[in-house]
């Protein structure tokens, strides 16, 4: 008889400790994710009281991620080969990673990073261990409101160290890096077939939208520079292949990061702590900086874009050099430059995407068990109804930004 899912999570809970050398590992649940924020996996928040063979007692917070466990849901969406990827960045890459700087003497990924404290990887099941970063005080960013100023340096900042890793690495372990990451199958390229009617949706609405406004030429414009239809777009660039590509993020809208505050001053993080690395793949680092920039950036922020690529210019350079290898010589600011240009429509289409999903009100949004061509139309249906003005400025914004700075 198959467990139910409160036995699956002590049972997987037990395998993971029990590894680490603990001599018995208790589990509460106390809560689950919600409607609409499980696109292909589950999330389950757990207290979990472990007994050490020193016989003292530790308490952890618990975030368990685990894949869809329905098998008419992974035959027909890509569930495995997303969580294997996020088990292969956890239960992989990082490891390395902290190795890599634990040889360099320094402790980096701890900036914006979460403990994983196991992986779990079966033929139908895989499972996530990691910290509660709410536990210690980290809290999701309102996905309604754009990221200020303070919250962009924060993540521009810390993307600049998660990139330099990559490129580090790739230059003192090249024969390594390419036996590891050179053919990591592109994630989004398997998920994008499911997403089609709400990117194709998208595109209507930028459309609608740019006509509305009387912006007809910069509609032609922006219809001039794609391969076909956004949903095309897309694929052409997630194919694209730059030669000194790094392992990036992949998923960098407002739902993936969680900010900590020193007060109750919520417009300066101290903090941030990178979430999601599902559709983590290689490529060059511009698309993970324009889609994380147009994504969660509105117009008022757009202002500071040369400001920010300047920092993380800066933070790349410093982390490369703390992990012994020289960022003028691997990565000058003009090939970020250079890169932008080549790249960074990606994240502006990206973003017609992300905004339609980000500004749709909880209500409105539907389980990946019931997405439907209906349940899709009714979405955008609600969002024009609830939301329009919000998402015409942001789309409007994005587009003019993306023009301007080619």
């Amino acid at each position: 008889m198959a467990l139910d899912i409160g036995e699956k999570i002590s049972s997987w809970i037990s395998t993971s400790f029990l590894s680490k050398g603990y001599l018995s590992a208790e589990t509460e649940i106390l809560g689950s994710s919600e409607k609409g924020e499980g696109y292909l996996g589950d999330i389950a928040f757990l207290k979990v009281k472990c007994l050490k063979k020193d016989g003292n007692a530790e308490e952890l917070d618990i975030v368990l991620k685990y894949g869809k466990l329905s098998e008419t849901l992974r035959k027909k969406l890509p569930v495995q080969v997303a969580f294997r990827r996020e088990v292969f960045i956890y239960g992989t890459l990082i490891p390395l990673f902290r190795n890599f700087e634990e040889e360099r003497n320094v402790k980096i990924l701890d900036n914006f990073l979460v403990k994983c404290f196991a992986t779990l990887q079966t033929e139908n099941e895989e499972v996530l261990v990691l910290q509660n970063a709410k536990a210690i005080g980290y809290e999701l960013h309102d996905r309604f409101q754009p990221l200020n100023f303070n919250h962009l340096k924060l993540t521009f900042e810390n993307y600049g160290r998660w990139h330099a890793f990559g490129i580090a690495y790739r230059d003192q372990h090249p024969e390594e890096f390419r036996k590891r990451f050179s053919d990591l199958e592109c994630v989004i390229i398997a998920l994008l077939p499911t997403l089609k009617s709400v990117i194709d949706n998208s595109e209507q609405t930028l459309y609608a939208v740019l006509d509305e406004q009387g912006e007809l030429d910069l509609k032609k414009r922006f219809k001039g520079l794609l391969k076909g239809s956004i949903y095309e777009s897309i694929l052409y660039y997630n194919s694209k292949r730059e030669e000194n590509c790094i392992v990036l993020h992949g998923d960098c809208w407002n739902n993936n990061f969680m900010f900590k505050y020193t007060d109750d001053d919520k417009t300066t993080p101290q903090k941030v702590i990178f979430l999601d690395f599902q559709v983590s793949k290689i490529g060059s680092p511009v698309l993970d900086l324009s889609y994380h920039f147009y994504s969660t950036a509105s117009g008022s922020e757009h202002q500071y874009f040369d400001t920010l690529l300047r920092i993380y210019h800066n933070s790349l350079s410093s982390t490369i050099k703390q992990l012994g290898s020289d960022p003028d010589k691997l990565f000058p600011y003009e090939e970020l430059i250079r890169q932008w240009k080549e790249y960074s429509l990606f994240g502006c289409l990206l973003a017609m995407l992300i905004l339609t999903v980000a500004l749709s009100e909880k209500e409105d949004t539907f389980d990946i068990e019931s997405m439907t061509d209906e349940n899709i139309n009714n979405m955008f249906e609600q969002l024009k109804k609830k939301n329009f003005t919000r998402l015409s400025s942001r789309m409007i914004n994005v587009v003019k930004h993306f023009l301007g700075n080619l």
